[in-house]
């Protein structure tokens, strides 16, 4: 189970970010003061978190995940139980560095993507929640991912829609501007074009033009 950040713990990461770096890590969401923007930042946290326990009990065993685009490591709680060892990756490593201190979470690698350096079919899972729309061009990570992936390795990835819910969901948390490259469909489309298949996808909070978020994992070929 997700263990959700404390208010006062999501203030103090906020103070050591520029006001950029804070909304890439939707720090402004978890804040709120709308608890459904607040229940919709953390139901797409705790999703991927089910769906990685569901991934590990069909691999039954511990994995070697890594967190792409970890943020303020919002799944930590969750991949300490789940993985023997976990790299977490961001461009911002602090906050990730912060959050392993403060909670004392062991088996957390935390670096940046320039010195992410994997053997080639050495891990389960990659998980790669809200940020591949910010990537282009993205084939490049994707294959990355293929070849870092064992035979039987998943990848998980969040996809914004970026439709009219996704967007009036945004202007209501205070986030104006448009910098993604891509929506969950096209991106969706992308990573099977790199070689994945699709095993599960589910839309949060429904399916259809309400769907604000897709949840998906993937094997490969």
């Amino acid at each position: 189970m997700i263990k959700p950040f404390s208010k006062e713990q999501l203030l103090t990461i906020k103070a050591s970010l520029s006001e950029e770096d804070c909304d890439e890590m939707a720090i402004p969401s978890y804040l709120h003061r709308n608890p459904v923007l607040r229940w919709m930042a953390w139901r797409r946290v705790k999703k991927v978190a089910e769906t990685a326990d569901q991934i590990r009990q069909t691999l039954n065993r511990p994995l070697n995940v890594v967190d792409y685009g970890c943020g303020i490591g919002v799944l930590f709680s969750v991949l300490t139980k789940l993985a023997h060892r976990t790299t977490a990756i961001d461009i911002v490593p602090g906050p990730a560095r912060m959050t392993v201190a403060t909670h004392h979470y062991s088996g957390i690698e935390v670096i940046t993507p320039d010195v992410w350096a994997p053997q080639k079919e050495s891990l389960d899972l990659i998980i790669a929640a809200e940020v591949l729309e910010h990537i282009d061009p993205v084939e490049t990570v994707l294959k990355r991912f293929k070849d870092a992936l064992k035979p039987s390795g998943y990848l998980l990835v969040s996809l914004p829609t970026e439709n009219r819910f996704y967007r009036f969901g945004r202007w209501l948390a205070g986030f104006s501007g448009h910098y993604h490259h891509q929506n969950a469909a096209s991106l969706h489309r992308s990573i099977q074009q790199a070689g994945f298949t699709m095993k599960h996808r589910e839309m949060i909070p429904l399916p259809g033009p309400l769907a604000v978020y897709w949840i998906v994992s993937y094997t490969h070929s």
